[in-house]
């Protein structure tokens, strides 16, 4: 290789914070250095699993504001706009990755039990509504509940959008949906983010939440309770973030922490050169990076390394995507098909060349 395929990422500084910037800089700064480079953030892509939680949240959001009709009537109301949102993401989806073949919505991996539980849930779900304005001093915030509304602490420069904020049985309750069909325990990652809606939800209203809320497709609730010890070390984990991933800013020397849990779902590996450095052959997904030696109908043939026998050596095209001899390729998120052979899929990215 020549090395034309990596790219040292080049961020904008960050002046406030939010949980999932959080989230990624403590699985690896460089990760949130490329989210934050306008060269590189394009990689980043819809999938049909986030245009799944986004529909998921966006009609629930309707729901809880009081647009749909009375349960018995509500249904055929559910049905059609879980549809009309269904296909804008897939026009977004097709948008963010041209030429390529996505599947046909149905066969979208969890549709089927995402759609059905998200909407037998919905169907008996109550509206909370929404109040008057608060008075005058507020900052024009609403009376609760509030449903998706953007929060910022302008003092520590935290941000976020609970999902929900509410008052249920005298306990003030922040609440965070999750529609992956797999959500089971609750992870670090996502009680930390509550922690920190918890610091947004008493700054702006004087009073600490009692509970603490994941809610997953089905109804079914995780709680905790929001200690303040606890929310004032994870508004200490933000609040040091800013300053310590402006200085691998300023530096130029943003680090990243390879490995095969941090780096497995990365949307960068095409342009990162440490993944790649530390990458193992039985890591999955299934990646392969190379020199195109030659080109045979579908089926593309990389340069042989002397140095590393097992690696991927032959890349099977996926429609829409093409390369050409000679050319430097980095192809992410292939199905293993045979000795040394990995498949593309609609969704995995290609690189060609350098960024």
């Amino acid at each position: 290789m020549t090395g034309q395929a990596w790219v040292e990422p080049e961020p904008s500084p960050l002046d406030r914070i939010s949980p999932s910037s959080l989230n990624a800089f403590d699985k690896c700064p460089k990760r949130l250095a490329f989210r934050r480079d306008p060269r590189t953030r394009g990689w980043s892509k819809r999938s049909t699993r986030s245009a799944l939680g986004i529909v998921s949240h966006a009609l629930t959001e309707a729901v809880l504001r009081g647009e749909a009709p009375d349960p018995e009537n509500r249904r055929p109301w559910l049905e059609k706009h879980w549809d009309e949102l269904i296909a804008e993401q897939l026009t977004r989806i097709r948008a963010d990755w041209p030429g390529r073949a996505v599947p046909e919505v149905p066969l979208w991996r969890g549709y089927v039990a995402t759609r059905t539980r998200l909407l037998r849930r919905l169907e008996t779900e109550p509206a909370i509504g929404f109040r008057a304005p608060r008075a005058a001093g507020s900052g024009g915030l609403p009376e609760l509940p509030w449903v998706e509304l953007l929060l910022h602490d302008d003092v520590t420069g935290i941000f976020g959008t609970p999902d929900r904020v509410e008052i249920r049985d005298e306990l003030l309750r922040v609440v965070d949906l999750k529609s992956g069909v797999h959500q089971s325990d609750v992870s670090e990652t996502q009680w930390r983010q509550l922690l920190l809606y918890a610091h947004l939800v008493y700054t702006k209203l004087g009073r600490r939440p009692d509970v603490l809320v994941v809610q997953d497709a089905r109804g079914r609730e995780h709680t905790a309770s929001a200690p303040v010890s606890a929310v004032e070390k994870a508004v200490e984990a933000a609040v040091s973030t800013i300053a310590a991933f402006n200085g691998m800013t300023a530096a130029r020397q943003v680090p990243a922490h390879a490995g095969q849990e941090q780096c497995g779902f990365c949307e960068f590996r095409v342009v990162c050169r440490e993944y790649w450095a530390t990458r193992g052959e039985d890591w999955q997904p299934l990646d392969a990076w190379g020199t195109v030696e030659g080109v045979d109908g579908d089926v593309v043939h990389l340069a042989p390394d002397a140095q590393d026998a097992s690696r991927v050596v032959r890349v099977i095209l996926c429609e829409g995507a093409s390369v050409a001899p000679g050319e430097e390729m980095v192809v992410a998120n292939l199905d293993r098909a045979g000795p040394a052979t990995g498949r593309m899929r609609w969704d995995s990215p290609l690189r060609v060349g350098a960024c």
